[in-house]
């Protein structure tokens, strides 16, 4: 199979957390698929990586990332009720680069790693596209407002979400399948199994 997998960060050298899965999911796939990737190089110095990251795919898309004007960007979404991530990552840059590699390729899927970077795929006529919701973070950013919420000042009825009194929202109960102590697969695993 033809695979894009588009990600918001350079995947290489993987040594933080989000390259480190980005990394070997593109080293796994690119072992029974060709793989094509387009992603962001938030760090100059990771553009010496480039022909490393050839090793594993047939060609490599890296997009710089101006990090002060990824954030106005973020910040305006947010003011006009958008995501601050999908504005954040949007770039006319990225859209056009993708735009003329599947001009070229015909891709069988694509893979997108996280969902500030699912506004790619969208366009991409592929059979198989598949998200990997690497870090949901919805469930973090709610717990984290119902901290803040209850040390606002006058706010000594509010109790946060991981208070033993709190209710559980659908969030809490959407995160309970994935948590440690049923020890479900990943979805990364998931996504590697079904590629294989």
């Amino acid at each position: 199979m033809k695979l894009l997998y588009i990600c918001h960060r350079f995947p290489y050298p993987p040594n933080k957390g989000c390259k480190i899965r980005a990394f070997h999911t593109i080293e796994h796939l690119a072992k029974h698929h060709d793989v094509w990737c387009a992603t962001f190089v938030d760090d100059p110095a990771d553009m010496q990586y480039v022909p490393a990251m050839k090793e594993f795919c047939r060609e490599v898309v890296a997009i710089p990332l101006d990090r002060l004007r990824a954030t106005v960007r973020g910040a305006f979404d947010m003011a006009i009720d958008e995501t601050l991530t999908e504005g954040f990552y949007r770039s006319r840059a990225m859209r056009d680069a993708i735009c003329e590699l599947t001009s070229r390729v015909k891709f069988d899927g694509v893979v997108v790693f996280s969902s500030s970077m699912g506004q790619y795929a969208r366009s991409i006529d592929a059979g198989i596209k598949i998200i990997d919701l690497c870090d949901l973070d919805s469930q973090k950013w709610a717990a984290m407002a119902n901290r803040a919420r209850a040390l606002a000042p006058g706010s000594t009825t509010r109790k946060p979400a991981d208070s033993p009194n709190s209710k559980p929202n659908s969030t809490t109960r959407l995160m309970r399948p994935f948590s440690s102590a049923n020890r479900k697969p990943t979805i990364g695993s998931e996504i590697v199994q079904n590629f294989t």
